[in-house]
């Protein structure tokens, strides 16, 4: 992370969504460029990068069961909020209060110089932490030690994908670039349901839709490395250099 940060992000979810990107030009605010998923439960977006060059990214809280998850009240979705508001990593642990009202789920923060890691529990517990060097991972379910008493599961599949980014991560020689991260993104290694790039044992089972990857240097235009698995269509890739000239063009996708 000398060089800048890089983060990755696998979106699954049963194949009943389709994945998208398009940018997003508030009326007071950042722009920034999304990848949303629409259709059934949970749509919305899942990850983003600013014209800050800060990029958020979320992951489900799958070890808390759907009942609690659906009984949050005075809730809501922060990764918009925070791609409009804020400006850097730093610009948002300054603001932190904001996810005392989000709902359970894990965030990735990450911008020039740190990443960070906020884990989001109910009724206004969360945990952040920060990664100014070194790696970070995480899968869906909690890990910071305060956290762990809202895991009413582990699920295998969680676990089993936590102990292999950990492999793959450690295995891998640093500085990380997107096409290493793409290579780890990609791994079967522990089958249809358990592997980081999970194709599901079932028409019913989660599958991976998308992968997100935001490379951002210290300098220059951050990069964007997008794959879209949509259900019924043929994968697509997309790469984006985040500069002046990309918040000009017109893309849905």
């Amino acid at each position: 992370m000398g060089q800048g940060t890089i983060v990755a992000k696998n979106r699954d979810w049963i194949p009943n969504q389709v994945q998208r990107v398009r940018i997003v030009r508030p009326k007071t605010g950042n722009r920034y460029l999304g990848l949303f998923a629409e259709g059934h439960d949970e749509a919305g977006i899942k990850a983003g990068i600013n014209d800050q060059a800060l990029s958020v990214i979320s992951a489900s809280a799958g070890s808390l069961s759907k009942k609690l998850q659906d009984a949050q009240t005075g809730v809501s979705g922060v990764v918009s909020k925070i791609l409009s508001l804020y400006s850097s990593v730093e610009d948002v642990l300054a603001h932190r209060e904001i996810f005392a009202k989000a709902r359970a789920e894990f965030l990735f923060l990450s911008d020039r110089h740190q990443i960070a890691v906020v884990e989001i529990g109910l009724d206004g517990a969360f945990t952040v932490t920060t990664h100014p060097a070194g790696t970070a991972f995480h899968t869906n379910h909690y890990c910071d030690v305060p956290m762990r008493g809202f895991n009413q599961t582990e699920g295998e599949s969680s676990l089993t994908r936590y102990r292999r980014i950990q492999e793959l991560l450690s295995a891998e020689k640093p500085p990380y670039t997107t096409a290493s991260f793409k290579k780890m993104s990609a791994d079967r290694d522990a089958g249809p349901d358990n592997s980081i790039w999970r194709t599901g044992s079932s028409p019913r089972k989660a599958r991976t839709l998308a992968t997100w990857i935001a490379e951002i240097p210290r300098a220059g235009a951050p990069t964007i490395y997008v794959k879209i698995a949509n259900p019924d269509e043929a994968p697509k890739e997309y790469q984006f250099v985040i500069d002046d000239a990309f918040w000009q063009t017109s893309l849905s996708g």
